[in-house]
């Protein structure tokens, strides 16, 4: 495979640049996978074109698991188009404004429902989303603040649980990357002992609810929130007709976690395990049913005729375009990426400089920098493992530390990321301006990323969990220097 050296860093840095300028994320991810195809074809922008069209797009386009990420996002789309035109949503909304009265209990509910949704990180954004949104706008909460708690309870829950697809494909790595450093290990056992060393993840879930309590926001966060209440918190109202009641999303939603946990439980006992195929297969079996429980309901409650649902459903599935095109395009900048060997590129200029103390907390970071240039944490985890691991059994760092450093760093880069599918999502799922959501996040971001570099360089030293209670400590510390120093309420 041909070397490119620092030019693979060019598209990954032209789709950044380009989506700070732009604030347009379709036309970042285009021009950035062009620049890329013209850079392999010889600086042929000709033959850059035909291969970016032929070679890539159509191939994440005719991609299995692609397509099942479409169309399952599609499917996820006309459920949630349903529940909001039964009624359910805005029921939902009355019927927690009685109980939910300040924007401490909107953001700790918005949280725990999150930590409730660990099954699927688009779902988690494009359910919540709709149910809450409604509420934010009567409490006067900015839709970034909305967007931050969907992204930060969406990937950072789903890379906890090992038996997701987020787990099956982790461990997947985990196994192969192990038996290539001949080394015999059960790949469960070693995510489930790497767990407590996800410190990002970990202290991101944490960072919600104590920023929440604390009642301040900071940097451009606060620009939005003060820049929001003149404009909405006066007009916006929440409305319910006819006799739909809060049931009109209870029962949608019952039906929908019954069948995922009856589906992944069988797969999970079966020969196979839960595989990803397996988890999207649950999903959109699920949502197929969850829809047609709604379709019932409204027909039951409401009179609805079934074929007026069904326009409905279909309509919910075109409003997921926007997403389709973001999401084909991020895996067509991640191809080229991988193609034009970015990620190699930067860790093997760093592998010769540093020691086994300092190793951890080098590739967290080293994955935050590939995963914001790639915009994906699952091409950073198979960019990195079998790149890191073994430099890191080289110099006798610790293999299971230096993993969720992996993971960590991923995650991270991901959380920040204006080309991220997950940061994509949240945004669409709060109906926020997406590059408001990115600028506004980054803060809030960059302060759990610190405190987790911090961890990783003592986990290299003290190999305990008990770091990960240093750094809940010195997270909760963090936030109250910065927001009494830089924070106001509003």
């Amino acid at each position: 495979m041909e070397s490119y050296g620092f030019v693979s860093l060019i598209p990954a840095l032209l789709t950044i640049i380009l989506a700070v300028k732009t604030r347009n994320v379709i036309i970042s991810l285009g021009f950035g996978s062009f620049s890329g195809a013209v850079i392999i074809k010889h600086y042929n922008p000709f033959q850059g074109a035909l291969y970016l069209v032929e070679t890539k797009i159509f191939d994440q386009i005719s991609s299995p698991s692609n397509n099942q990420v479409l169309i399952t996002i599609g499917i996820i789309g006309g459920f949630i188009k349903l529940v909001e035109s039964s009624g359910g949503t805005q029921a939902f909304a009355k019927k927690m404004t009685e109980v939910i009265s300040s924007p401490l209990k909107a953001q700790v509910s918005t949280w725990l429902c999150g930590l409730g949704i660990f099954f699927s990180d688009s779902g988690n954004s494009l359910i919540l989303g709709p149910l809450f949104s409604p509420i934010y706008k009567k409490l006067g909460i900015c839709k970034e603040k909305l967007a931050y708690i969907l992204d930060s309870t969406s990937a950072p829950i789903c890379i906890l649980i090992p038996f997701i697809s987020w787990g099956a494909y982790i461990m997947s790595l985990i196994e192969t990357t192990y038996a290539d450093m001949g080394i015999e290990a059960n790949p469960l056992s070693v995510l489930l002992t790497a767990m407590p060393y996800q410190f990002y993840a970990l202290l991101t879930l944490l960072a919600v609810p104590i920023i929440a309590y604390l009642g301040k926001d900071f940097g451009p966060m606060l620009k939005a929130q003060k820049e929001y209440i003149p404009e909405e918190i006066e007009t916006t109202e929440i409305t319910l007709e006819g006799t739909t009641t809060v049931w009109a999303i209870i029962i949608p939603l019952l039906t929908l976690f019954v069948s995922l946990g009856t589906l992944m439980t069988y797969y999970y006992l079966g020969k196979d395990g839960l595989t990803s195929t397996h988890i999207r297969t649950a999903l959109f079996i699920s949502y197929l049913i969850a829809s047609l429980s709604t379709a019932l309901y409204s027909r039951i409650k409401n009179n609805r005729p079934f074929l007026e649902s069904v326009r409905t459903f279909v309509k919910g599935g075109e409003s997921m375009i926007f997403i389709f095109y973001i999401l084909i395009l991020a895996w067509t900048l991640s191809s080229v990426c991988k193609e034009m060997q970015t990620g190699q590129y930067i860790a093997e200029n760093i592998k010769e400089f540093v020691s086994p103390g300092i190793f951890p907390m080098i590739v967290f970071f080293l994955g935050a920098l590939i995963s914001i240039s790639t915009g994906t944490s699952y091409g950073t985890f198979a960019i990195l493992m079998p790149i890191a691991l073994p430099v890191a059994y080289d110099l006798q760092a610790s293999l299971v530390i230096t993993l969720a450093a992996i993971l960590s760093g991923g995650l991270f880069g991901d959380h920040t990321s204006p080309i991220s599918d997950t940061t994509v999502i949240a945004s669409m799922g709060a109906e926020c301006d997406h590059m408001k959501h990115v600028n506004t996040q980054l803060v809030y971001s960059m302060v759990t990323g610190m405190v987790a570099g911090i961890c990783f360089l003592i986990a290299a030293s003290f190999q305990s969990p008990f770091v990960l209670l240093f750094g809940a400590i010195l997270l909760v510390l963090t936030l109250l220097v910065v927001t009494k120093k830089f924070g106001e309420s509003v």
